[in-house]
């Protein structure tokens, strides 16, 4: 059945070849055999389908696709089916088929190849008659959230859809409730992708049904719930506070209840001031069960921290940290807000069975922004711990990159051979002394490495002054306190070689070019070829990715092969640096010539 013909499906015959003999002669279809053809199968598909419940449901859902004769065919089939009283199965599969297919013919009646209006109600006249008396079936579309036309109104006249929709979820509820009870509209609602619209339609038909919504609510399942938070959402714009306070006093609902009673009620009417008020039991059970669709987001900084501060006390930090996010672009600058920021992120990191995150990567690097931002307020210490136990979260990010942790390592040697003690295992050890390590020491060796292999990036090399020119004392400084304190934990060689590549991105000098003469000097008076090495490596690493046409040869490693032999002839005072630059320009032309020896290949069609 999927593949009934339809105008997309069809194909024209393509000439062939004009100019030579061997292709065969072909017979020509005309349109109207073809038409005719296809008519003809799609009524043999119809008959073959008989009672066949998914044949007929892909029939009626294609039913405008179908020739004429096909859709009397397949209009007489159905007529034949009702008048049998057929079973409940049957009608269960082709009810929903019909209802589906006239609300698309209504909403796109004027469209070319749509039914004509006789057509249709004559498939329509079918759907009183096959309808089942499942209400799952019957009604279940209007609460699945799945825009479709209603009674020919389509949802792109949002108004009177919304009250077309609105009044036939009453009319569906107010039914099953009438034959039913509640029992009947929440074992509907279990089976519906919106229980909270059941809810609403419930209070709208004035049932008043108060009582036995509070009876059903204790420790119920989520469905109930959904439903009741609908329905008490609805009446609350009747009888506001007032009516929720006789409810309560009333009938003495559990903490847990008067808690979803309250969280039903509109965003701003503050009801978490109210939960706050009735106690610490119902503030309790009110911020562990309250979503977003209860808090909306409070504009007001004074409203926003009392939401984050009852989700943090919950156990929920990391709600809270969505929460800030979504008001991070008007209130990044305020010092009250970047502190709940950090209570959050320090609590969710707390938590003992951490919840799913509600938001991705890039809230929180926006939330760990607003902490650098105000790093002065904070305390930088307070702001690096917070970088340190998120970075596994920015390892892949490519705008904020841990400043404060950076800063850290670039103003403190100590810290930084910490990080290289954790990264790395002593020079001396061997396979068989390695310990076994937790999880949690994984992790701290992850951090440290990607820190390391991530540092410095430009701007926050070791050794600046405060205009972030290269300073040599303090360059000189850091470096053999680094070294001596490397020694000691027997770490040296590859202390140097991040040390080297650290080296990398300084800063010109005062004339503009690079190396400046204090990188220079330092290299010269160490004579450490590691620290050359890795010199040497983050400066072909910078270059990044790269990509030629296949003929295009090794022109741009010939270009910086040049650059580079410039650097080396300026030079001269310092022999070890210029042999760094040397080196590099006599590796990057080997790789030109390598590359032009592909590109003539490429040219010639052979093998390298």
């Amino acid at each position: 059945m999927d593949r009934t013909p339809s105008g997309p499906d069809s194909m024209i015959n393509k000439w062939g070849p004009r100019y030579r003999r061997w292709k065969d002669t072909e017979s020509v279809v005309t349109r109207s055999e073809r038409l005719h053809t296809v008519s003809e199968v799609e009524v043999r598909l119809v008959h073959d389908a008989g009672t066949d419940s998914e044949r007929l449901q892909a029939l009626v859902e294609r039913a405008s696709d179908l020739s004429d004769g096909a859709r009397r065919s397949l209009l007489s089939a159905l007529e034949g089916i009702a008048e049998t009283d057929p079973d409940e199965d049957l009608r269960c599969a082709l009810w929903p088929a019909l209802r589906r297919m006239s609300g698309q013919q209504q909403e796109w009646s004027e469209a070319d190849g749509a039914l004509s209006v006789t057509e249709l109600e004559q498939f329509e006249a079918l759907l009183d008659r096959l309808r089942p008396s499942d209400p799952l079936t019957t009604y279940g579309m209007l609460f699945d959230g799945r825009f479709g036309s209603i009674d020919g109104i389509s949802p792109r006249d949002y108004e009177a859809y919304v009250e077309v929709r609105a009044t036939r979820q009453a009319e569906a509820v107010e039914a099953m409730y009438g034959s039913g009870g509640i029992a009947a509209v929440l074992d509907f609602a279990a089976g519906v992708r919106q229980p909270l619209d059941v809810g609403k339609a419930l209070a709208a038909t004035g049932s008043g049904v108060d009582e036995e919504m509070l009876g059903v609510m204790d420790s119920a399942p989520e469905t109930v719930t959904q439903v009741a938070l609908g329905y008490f959402a609805s009446r609350f714009r009747e009888y506001q506070w007032d009516g929720i306070d006789r409810l309560i006093t009333c009938h003495s609902p559990s903490a847990q209840v008067t808690a979803d009673l309250i969280r039903a009620c509109r965003p701003k009417e503050l009801p978490w001031r109210k939960a706050n008020e009735l106690g610490a039991e119902v503030a309790a059970q009110y911020w562990i069960r309250v979503d977003d669709w209860s808090l909306g987001c409070p504009e007001a900084l004074c409203e926003l921290l009392e939401v984050t501060g009852g989700l943090r006390e919950a156990g929920r930090a990391d709600f809270a940290a969505w929460l800030l996010s979504l008001r991070l672009d008007s209130l990044a600058s305020e010092p009250k807000y970047a502190e709940e920021v950090a209570s959050c992120l320090e609590e969710w990191r707390r938590q003992e069975t951490p919840r799913t995150s509600p938001f991705d990567r890039y809230d929180l690097v926006r939330l760990l922004s607003v902490l650098d931002q105000n790093v002065e307020h904070l305390g930088t210490d307070r702001v690096l711990v917070i970088e340190w136990q998120y970075y596994p979260g920015l390892v892949h990010n490519g705008g904020f990159k841990s400043p404060n942790l950076y800063r850290r390592m670039a103003r403190d040697p100590a810290f930084f051979v910490s990080l290289v003690e954790i990264a790395f295992r002593p020079a001396s050890s061997r396979p068989e002394d390695r310990p076994e390590l937790s999880a949690a020491e994984q992790e701290a060796v992850r951090k440290a490495y990607g820190l390391l292999d991530s540092w410095p990036p430009l701007g926050i090399s070791p050794g600046l002054d405060e205009d972030g020119n290269v300073a040599g004392e303090r360059l000189s400084h850091w470096v053999e306190q680094a070294r001596t304190l490397l020694s000691e934990v027997d770490r040296v060689v590859i202390g140097d070689r991040v040390i080297g590549k650290a080296l990398a991105v300084s800063p010109p000098g005062p004339d503009g070019e690079w190396p400046s003469p204090e990188v220079c000097d330092l290299i010269e008076r160490l004579q450490s070829d590691h620290i050359d090495t890795g010199l040497s490596i983050a400066i072909r690493n910078q270059r990044g990715v790269t990509s030629r046409a296949p003929s295009d040869g090794g022109d741009q490693e010939r270009n910086l092969a040049e650059k580079y032999r410039q650097t080396s002839s300026r030079l001269s005072t310092s022999p070890r640096t210029k042999a760094i630059f040397e080196g590099l320009a006599a590796g990057y032309e080997e790789e030109a010539a390598w590359h032009d020896r592909q590109a003539e290949a490429n040219r010639r069609g052979l093998p390298l």
